[in-house]
């Protein structure tokens, strides 16, 4: 069990950081799945399934077909990918 009691919030941000096998790529929603799962085409050409990141599900935020979106997942996994940023409109 983590416990924050007595510890810095330079030293909790730390130990809350993200891993390092973690990678971040931009692309594009190709269509919108079933059960909360989006195609998403990478923008090096990779089509992967995607998730949405709980913190977009708790404000609502919308993603449609068209989208560009950031996503994130474990090198080597992209079938645990999530879709962490919904970029604006130009």
């Amino acid at each position: 069990m983590l416990s924050l009691a007595g510890r810095s919030f330079l030293e909790i941000e730390e130990s809350m950081s993200l891993r390092d096998d973690i990678t971040s790529h931009r692309g594009r929603v190709e269509a919108v799945g079933e059960g909360g799962r989006f195609e998403v085409r990478l923008d090096s050409g990779l089509l992967i399934s995607s998730g949405v990141d709980k913190a977009m599900r708790r404000w609502e935020v919308a993603i449609v077909a068209g989208d560009r979106v950031t996503v994130e997942f474990p090198e080597g996994s992209p079938d645990r990918a999530r879709i962490v940023f919904r970029h604006l409109q130009a």
